[in-house]
């Protein structure tokens, strides 16, 4: 397994190490969405003839799981891993190809209540530390595709709080610093946000 890969992994399962807890403040969230990527990830010079050279991350459906440990009504702890079978847009001065550029992005992140209103729903927002790590065929040869990552997320849970099963609606951005060797191209590390939508339903691991 690539160094990114697991990378990610460790990211995403690492609240597993804490210490037992009452299986009730614990739940998994199966998810699936939209992966959307904002921006270019490289924009610079072809080192051969001096023409544009450009990357961009494309958007594609993503899957994943969410682990959450429910500290207090308002504090919650998170876990995620995302998968996205994305392409990434190679541009050079004669053409543009779409050629495979899988993500992977996991993060750790604290989730505070911040609203809740009669009908069920609760709403919250946090942030945290991540990584994103890029393969395929587009990025073969190159160096520089795992990042680390700043994660602003926030979400809306339909279900009361001790209820069994509720349906969560999230979003969450993953902000990297994009710096590429072995491009054959002058480029300047750019800012990127790989912004991820997702739906799913929070299940308790035990009752």
């Amino acid at each position: 397994m690539k160094r990114g890969s697991i990378a990610v992994v460790a990211v995403a399962a690492a609240c597993i190490a804490a210490p037992a807890v009452n299986a009730q403040t614990l739940e998994v969230t199966p998810h699936f969405g939209m992966h959307m990527p904002v921006g270019l990830l490289m924009e610079g010079r072809d080192l051969n003839d001096n023409s544009y050279a450009r990357r961009r991350q494309l958007g594609a459906i993503s899957v994943g799981a969410r682990l959450t440990l429910r500290a207090t009504e308002w504090l919650s702890i998170e876990g995620n891993g995302t998968y996205s079978p994305s392409l990434v847009a190679i541009t050079d001065r004669t053409r543009t190809v779409d050629l495979g550029g899988r993500v992977l992005m996991g993060n750790l992140k604290a989730m505070y209540r911040f609203a809740e209103i009669p009908s069920g729903w609760s709403f919250w927002g946090g942030a945290g530390g991540g990584v994103v790590s890029r393969h395929g065929e587009g990025w073969n040869g190159t160096a520089g595709t795992t990042d680390a990552a700043l994660v602003v997320a926030g979400k809306a849970r339909l279900g009361k709080l001790n209820s069994n099963k509720a349906f969560i609606l999230a979003i969450e951005d993953y902000v990297t610093r994009a710096a590429f060797q072995n491009i054959n191209a002058s480029a300047s590390p750019r800012i990127h946000h790989d912004v991820v939508y997702s739906f799913g339903m929070a299940i308790p691991l035990a009752k």
